[in-house]
């Protein structure tokens, strides 16, 4: 019973009504408005399900980012390993016990994952060649990942670090 309710600790409660998203939105105590996440993923799902989608079905945000991720696992380790290794790594990610054991929940962590990705793809780009498109890309992740999860900030500190120690990045 206890191991039951610490693992239900968190469980974020999908916002149904106008009211709750309002409250999150307006930067509300998130335990206020139903939940513990920040309000990106709130905001998401309860768009997904005021277009007529069940909110059981409002599930499939995880399993399409996952499927997103997975495929941009495969192009992003292609640069570092053979295909069949970044295939390889794409099929544990896809496969992934976390992303199929959370993908039945409403939960954040696959968008949360897939918006890390990206930012690390665009934060090499941006680094290689800042233009203002660029510029404008990575404060959208930014801004997406930090609305999304809070342990997207660890990943936007990885990558601050990376540009701050990179020798190549100091010229």
């Amino acid at each position: 019973h206890h191991a039951f309710l610490l693992w239900n600790a968190g469980v974020p409660v999908l916002p149904v009504t106008r009211e709750q998203l309002a409250l999150l939105l307006d930067g509300a105590d998130p335990g206020e408005a139903g939940g513990d996440t920040p309000p990106a993923w709130y905001a998401l799902s309860w768009l997904t399900h005021h277009l007529g989608v069940p909110v059981a079905d409002v599930r499939m945000i995880s399993v399409i980012c996952g499927a997103l991720l997975s495929g941009l696992v495969v192009v992003y380790a292609a640069r570092f390993v053979p295909l069949s290794a970044a295939a390889l790594a794409g099929t544990l990610t896809a496969l992934g016990w976390q992303f199929v054991l959370h993908g039945a929940e409403l939960r954040a962590y696959a968008l949360l994952a897939l918006v890390s990705l990206v930012f690390v793809l665009v934060l090499e780009v941006t680094a290689d060649a800042a233009t203002p498109a660029r510029l404008g890309l990575l404060a959208s992740c930014v801004a997406l990942g930090s609305l999304t999860h809070y342990f997207f900030l660890l990943t936007l500190v990885s990558g601050l670090l990376w540009v701050w120690l990179s020798p190549e990045l100091q010229s």
